[in-house]
């Protein structure tokens, strides 16, 4: 004898649900609200069940657009997010003055390169403390001459000797320093873009991307192709 409730179960898999709706939004299944979540791109159903669905076959079909939204590409976006994260303003922060002592936010350089309709080029510069600058052998010795200090009302032997000791020796510490150029790079569109920054930027690496397709380090700033939506950060000289 058949048991009611694992019939019930094989028919319910074998079930054609198109016409079923989420309450809440009325959309279909396809929708993608109620489709099993893919784990990877694999063809046909995501990695989700075993590829002979003759065997093991979906409650419902898988999302049509499984081989890009899927788990897999999920821990893609996550870790593009961990490596954003090293770009935070306390980063930023540590740029240093020619005294040594932190740059002010509000002192922070940005320029705007490019802006239209749909691309955005902004630019950030800073310094940096080289991190294996010798400090003892970046003395500069800078000489103040006060000759012409004397006051009207000081007699001669005064102004004399205020000339033979007035040329004063400071040491003044000269952080060695290097200038890095971060670029952001934003399609804003909803069209892809070709665009030449060739007069702006010679030598560009790629720092982050949205793109996980873009496995090219380098980029070219002459026809630098920005795909829709896709943004980029790099260092340029």
């Amino acid at each position: 004898m058949v048991n009611p409730l694992v019939a019930a179960v094989k028919q319910a898999k074998l079930m054609r649900i198109d016409f079923v709706k989420s309450p809440e939004v009325q959309k279909k299944y396809r929708g993608g609200q109620l489709c099993p979540m893919a784990w990877s791109s694999i063809s046909p159903n995501g990695n989700f069940s075993m590829i002979n669905v003759s065997i093991v076959q979906l409650w419902m079909p898988a999302h049509s657009d499984y081989s890009t939204i899927n788990v897999e590409k999920r821990s893609e976006w996550v870790k593009a997010m961990s490596d954003l994260n090293h770009f935070r303003l306390d980063h930023l922060y540590s740029d240093v003055q020619s005294d040594g002592r932190p740059l002010p936010l509000n002192e922070i350089n940005y320029l705007f390169h490019y802006i239209d309709d749909s691309v955005v080029v902004l630019e950030q510069h800073f310094d940096r403390r080289l991190p294996d600058a010798q400090l003892s052998n970046s003395f500069i010795t800078e000489s103040i001459s006060i000759t012409s200090a004397a006051s009207s009302s000081s007699s001669q032997s005064e102004v004399n000797r205020m000339a033979m000791t007035s040329t004063l020796s400071e040491p003044i510490i000269a952080i060695p320093k290097k200038r890095y150029r971060y670029v952001l790079f934003a399609n804003l569109g909803n069209q892809t873009v070709v665009r030449d920054f060739s007069d702006k930027f010679h030598f560009s690496i790629t720092q982050l991307a949205t793109n996980t397709n873009r496995t090219s380090e380098f980029l070219m700033m002459r026809t630098l192709q920005l795909e829709p939506g896709e943004a980029m950060i790099a260092t340029v000289e």
